[in-house]
């Protein structure tokens, strides 16, 4: 079974562009939202609502959200930071807004990747292949319909090398 994608991300619209961007490039996991941090804790957790494996499967990949109500995305990577050894999780985050420092941080909790949002196709194929085994790809379809756009800063991408 593929790896689900446990999307946390507050945003109706960056949930919406994600899941197409997601599509255009060919990847077909199963995705979950959580619109805050304590829903992303909860369902990686496998606690409250989400203690049913059957409905709710462990997430491989998780694409963070830094900036979200009620829990934010620093609150989940220190969390994770203290469960590592018990989750083999793909952490991306995305944010609109970022600054050295920031990745800096982010890294330092583990983070596997950053990403700028609005998510670019291309800079997803290059997580895809730098990850190959984590995803459920299939041609995406010819005549696809445009993603909706949004104006924003450059985007880029950085890896962990030494995570699998």
């Amino acid at each position: 079974m593929p790896d689900l994608i446990l999307l946390a991300e507050d945003s109706p619209f960056d949930a919406f562009h994600f899941k197409r961007v997601l599509k255009a490039v060919g990847v077909f996991n199963p995705v979950h939202v959580a619109t805050d941090g304590y829903q992303a804790i909860a369902y990686i957790a496998g606690e409250g609502f989400y203690a049913d494996r059957e409905r709710f499967p462990e997430p491989g990949i998780l694409f963070l959200d830094l900036i979200m109500p009620r829990a934010d995305g620093w609150f989940v990577l220190n969390w994770l930071n203290t469960k590592r050894e018990r989750f083999n999780l793909l952490t991306i985050v995305l944010t609109g807004i970022a600054q050295s420092n920031q990745l800096r941080d982010a890294y330092s909790l583990s983070a596997h990747s950053f990403m700028y949002k609005p998510l670019k196709p291309a800079e997803l194929k290059g997580l895809i292949n730098y990850w190959p085994d984590r995803w459920l790809l299939k041609e995406p379809p010819a005549n696809r319909p445009g993603l909706p756009r949004r104006p924003q800063a450059r985007n880029i991408i950085r890896r962990d090398p030494d995570f699998h």
